[in-house]
């Protein structure tokens, strides 16, 4: 799990020493899956936070299946991510000029 969250910090343009820490403590500083992480926790782990006002169109969506799903029985959920081509574009460059 801790490597998977490091990948997805990776690919959204995040240091790889830093994507480390931040997986670390995703997989280790919390009492249980179900502990919320809001605004302030994600902060102080390294994340970057945006005003959900600035997502509206993307925050429905999630509402939409939360509404469909949080309460199905499931062993698991899969919820995707996707990373933009320009995201990509400028973690290749930053990659890149690293070298």
């Amino acid at each position: 799990m801790e490597r998977y969250a490091q990948e997805i910090l990776e690919l959204s343009g995040k240091d790889k020493e830093i994507s480390k820490e931040i997986a670390e403590k995703l997989v280790n500083d919390f009492i249980a899956h179900e502990q919320v992480i809001n605004a302030n926790s994600a902060k102080e782990l390294g994340l970057n936070i945006k005003d959900h006002l600035e997502y509206k169109e993307e925050w429905e969506t999630l509402r939409n299946w939360l509404a469909k799903n949080l309460l199905k029985s499931a062993n698991k959920h899969i919820i995707r991510y996707y990373v933009s081509d320009e995201c990509k574009k400028e973690n290749f460059e930053v990659k890149k000029d690293d070298k």
